[in-house]
């Protein structure tokens, strides 16, 4: 269908006003009648205006009077109508989630040695150094948006608290119980003209009472507010193990890729955080914690995966996880891919017999799981120039070996030297390898973070030998083989985040098209089966397809 051609407007009338001290009543009668409009003041408007306004709009010029005496004017067709600048309500649609969401994290290292056969005095107190990162985030959007609100309004006094009959979510009204720092509203301040606030988060709506620069001023920090806290990024993580080569055994030489490379540049910048292997193995000090890939030429068609092919230099590659979500702003996304490994903990307890009691021997079985793979959890701040600020922790946990419990062994032996007869019980602990760190970065739309460093050695021995005459002492050694092998591995997380202007599969998740199903996805229509026929072995007539 062909739309009309515009019509094109007529041209716009522009006038000339220069007063000094003028009563604002006569002002509005004057420019009424040049402008041929219908006019209706209000008897409470008073006050001077001087104004020196040169070829400006009606609307123009009626904006700077606002500003100058407390008016408030509507101009429908021509009528102009004007009143005194009194507190009104207007009603805002602020959509978002009404739900508060706290996040605490905290990462702690503690190490104590302390000495044998001391005393109480100061020299045998021993050695002991922790160091601990916490981290909290409290997201209630609606209570700060309400106080904002309130604080422009001058519902709020200077140290943040509400004056009475200001600020009240109606949620607490229907229920009679509000917050602390709110009070409720009284009828006497419902009916006055005092500036006032009420949020209903249920509804997504904000209902606010005040004069019209009021208004302009909540209009203004509305949108900025909602705009800024619904922007949304998707953060793709790779996980990356490298068994190192030999002539890369202390690590990753990322300025060797930036040497070798025209088109990459890398970029350090050192966070508050730092990563450790567990059992306080330092990192590789050629690699830095983090730092940001830049390709020179266009982001569009790189990933991660062209970083990727920058590590097989340096050895062989394996991917652990590569998960990807998307997060609001100032939201907290966990990514978690793990097994959950189950072991038992053991309680074996042993009553000896007595002269009138038969021994007892008792064990209580308690099942216990822990996560064993990949664990994220990250915080981004959004801005409005493309640039993300996160706070991310990573986390990879793998099973080394299983630990014996030593206290089910020695009450199984102390059972046996009783004489009790005890079936051969074995309690086994899973030993867990944590890697993690915890850090504050700054990356762009589109670059690629890059945290390295976490290294981990792995000794493996073996030994093979002649059957028999290799067991036998003295000479035995001459027929026995023993080798040892060792594999040094570095661990680097690829961080990507991707501000998400468009939301679709034909915007920013076009990627994942190719995903989905082809024939059988159609958002606008849907094939059913065709039913059974009961009285006989073949299937009815299909019918059509909904649309």
């Amino acid at each position: 269908m062909r739309l009309p051609p515009p019509v094109a407007r007529g041209p716009v009338e522009l006038y000339s006003v220069v007063v000094n001290r003028v009563p604002v009543s006569e002002l509005l009668f004057a420019l009424a009648r040049d402008a041929k409009l219908n006019v209706d003041v209000h008897p409470g408007i008073e006050g001077l205006v001087t104004l020196n306004a040169i070829d400006q709009t009606l609307p123009q010029i009626l904006e700077r009077v606002q500003r100058q005496a407390d008016i408030r004017y509507t101009l429908e067709g021509n009528s102009l109508s004007v009143v005194p600048d009194r507190p009104f309500t207007r009603t805002y649609r602020v959509d978002y989630l009404h739900m508060e969401r706290d996040t605490t994290g905290s990462i702690s290292i503690a190490t104590q040695v302390a000495t044998t056969g001391g005393t109480s005095s100061s020299q045998g107190a021993g050695n002991n150094s922790s160091t601990q990162i916490a981290s909290t985030t409290n997201h209630r959007y609606w209570q700060s948006l309400t106080q904002a609100v309130g604080q422009l309004l001058g519902v709020l006094d200077a140290k943040g608290a509400v004056r009475p009959a200001a600020v009240l979510p109606a949620a607490a009204v229907a229920v009679g119980t509000a917050p602390e720092t709110v009070a409720p509203l009284s009828p006497e301040a419902a009916a006055s003209n005092a500036p006032a606030v009420i949020a209903q988060p249920e509804a997504g709506l904000l209902i606010v009472r005040g004069t019209a620069r009021q208004h302009a001023q909540v209009a203004d920090f509305l949108d900025r507010s909602v705009t800024s806290a619904r922007r949304q990024v998707m953060i793709e993580a790779t996980v990356v193990e490298v068994q190192l080569s030999n002539e890369y055994q202390q690590g990753i030489d990322w300025q060797a890729l930036r040497l070798g490379s025209t088109s990459l540049g890398f970029t350090v910048q050192p966070g508050p955080g730092t990563g450790t292997l567990s059992g306080g193995t330092p990192m590789s000090g050629q690699v830095p914690v983090m730092g940001v890939l830049e390709f020179a030429k266009s982001l569009a068609g790189i990933d991660i995966s062209g970083a990727l092919k920058l590590l097989e230099s340096f050895g062989s590659t394996q991917v652990l996880s590569s998960p990807k979500v998307s997060v609001l702003n100032n939201q907290t996304a966990l990514i978690k891919v793990v097994d959950n490994l189950v072991y038992f903990t053991l309680k074996a307890d042993y009553t000896p017999p007595t002269t009138t009691t038969p021994a007892v021997f008792s064990i209580n079985s308690t099942p216990n799981t822990v996560p064993v793979g990949f664990l994220m959890n990250v915080t981004p701040q959004v801005g409005e120039d493309g640039e993300v600020i996160m706070n991310l922790r990573p986390t990879i946990s793998r099973l080394t070996r299983y630990v014996e419990d030593p206290g089910v062994a020695l009450t199984l032996a102390v059972a046996r030297q009783s004489g009790a007869d005890v079936p051969d019980i074995r309690s086994q602990v899973p030993e867990i390898q944590t890697r993690e760190m915890e850090s504050v970065i700054k990356v762009r739309d589109g670059q690629i973070a890059v945290l390295g460093g976490l290294m981990r050695d792995h000794t493996e021995n073996g030994e093979d030998g002649v059957p028999g005459v290799s067991r036998v002492p003295g000479v035995g050694n001459l027929f026995k083989y023993k080798s040892r092998k060792r594999e040094k591995s570095e661990l680097v997380i690829f961080l990507r985040p991707i501000v998400v202007k468009n939301a679709s599969l034909q915007g920013d998740y076009r990627n994942f098209r190719d995903q989905l199903p082809d024939g059988e996805f159609q958002p606008s229509a849907m094939s059913l089966p065709a039913p059974r026929d009961p009285q006989s072995s073949q299937p009815a007539a299909a019918p059509a397809k909904v649309n």
